[in-house]
């Protein structure tokens, strides 16, 4: 999948992010998954199955994206290892098969306001987002 943020030139401090809400993500290539599929967030969300079906991945995958986000580290966009944290050990420990070859990707529905006017950079990001999305998940 192509980076679409590497296409977007944007300066985030000309404007401020419009108040959105996560709806739902999709992970590939994490520990048993080779692809989550889409899992929606609703205001209660339960997550139950068999013994050894995924449910502590997906899990995992929530959390090692939360630390990812709350830390300032520049050694990369995620952080497998935290003191205060999970440890997910390193990429060849939680990629899909252990194939150093394949990506870890995720994906996010993010529920954006109607009723809020965006400038025309943050536009032209959201349709690359949408444009690039379509193509790597139908």
């Amino acid at each position: 999948m192509t980076d679409i943020f590497s296409y977007a030139q944007y300066d985030p401090s000309k404007f401020s992010y419009p108040r959105s809400k996560v709806i739902g993500f999709r992970f590939q290539n994490f520990m048993g998954f080779q692809d989550s599929k889409w899992i929606e967030f609703k205001p209660v969300s339960l997550l139950f199955g068999r013994n050894s079906t995924g449910k502590s991945a997906i899990i995992r995958a929530l959390l090692m994206l939360r630390q990812s986000l709350a830390s300032s580290s520049e050694s990369g966009p995620f952080v497998f290892t935290s003191e205060n944290g999970i440890d997910v050990g390193g990429y060849k420990d939680f990629i899909y098969q252990h194939n150093v070859d394949l990506p870890l990707e995720f994906a996010f529905k993010v529920e954006l306001p109607t009723n809020e006017s965006y400038p025309e950079e943050f536009k032209y990001f959201l349709n690359l987002g949408k444009e690039q999305a379509l193509k790597a998940y139908q």
